[in-house]
């Protein structure tokens, strides 16, 4: 059989980046209506220079997600799905490859968001390869997917593909928390909730070896958000 490449498609992508923007618009309102809410103090000219950092953080936020999208078209116009006689090949930019050869495939599962899922022999995630519902042709991947293994329609969505959207604001609201809020109380909760989902967070990146290709770097990323929330709730706390 001869090699099929599948890449995310264009609308796949414009898809993603919409829903991106959309959280980003969302995230940067919330904050500029909580800065204002505890920093803003009318005196004199205090407009001025109030109105001066909210456009300068307006700017660096719109700076960051300009070079997050154009992160993020880099990775997913790397996505690649390789389909040969011997193997199913997944490579994305910042991901170690992953292969499973087709007579180790165990099952092939479509997801209730349309991905779907490859196991090889053992639970691990090396030996899983995940398909995007975004990917290009699906009316000519989902045939060839059956014909090396009989796809299992998995009816039930997870709980992660029902409240994906209440786990992202459930992550973003605590740390949010600990940085726009006074009170010694909420800043203690959030605090704790931060650094439980930090740690957590840390833990799944070392133990997941099969996965990022700069995996260290990624892991200082974490201790260094995490050091920087212990200092901001250790100086609100003692002041």
């Amino acid at each position: 059989m001869e090699a099929q490449i599948f890449k995310i498609s264009q609308t796949g992508y414009a898809e993603i980046k919409k829903r991106t923007l959309i959280w980003s618009v969302i995230i940067i309102v919330v904050v500029i209506i909580a800065l204002g809410y505890y920093t803003y103090e009318p005196r004199n000219g205090a407009d001025a220079m109030w109105i001066s950092f909210l456009v300068f953080l307006i700017l660096l936020y719109a700076f960051i997600i300009y070079r997050s999208l154009k992160r993020l078209k880099a990775v997913y116009n790397s996505y690649t799905i390789t389909i040969d006689e011997l193997m199913i090949i997944r490579e994305q930019k910042n991901l170690i490859p992953r292969s499973i050869q087709l007579s180790d495939i165990t099952a092939i599962i479509k997801s209730t968001n349309g991905n779907f899922t490859v196991k090889g022999t053992s639970n691990a995630p090396a030996d899983t390869i995940i398909i995007s519902k975004l990917i290009e042709n699906p009316e000519q991947l989902e045939p060839l997917l059956a014909g090396i293994k009989p796809i299992t329609v998995n009816t039930r969505p997870t709980f992660k593909e029902r409240y994906s959207s209440l786990i992202s604001i459930a992550v973003i609201v605590p740390v949010l928390g600990v940085y726009l809020v006074d009170n010694k109380i909420v800043v203690s909760i959030c605090a704790a909730i931060s650094v439980a989902l930090y740690v957590v967070a840390f833990f799944a990146v070392l133990k997941n070896k099969s996965g990022f290709t700069k995996q260290k770097s990624r892991l200082w990323y974490i201790v260094l958000l995490l050091l920087f929330l212990l200092t901001i709730s250790y100086f609100k706390l003692i002041a």
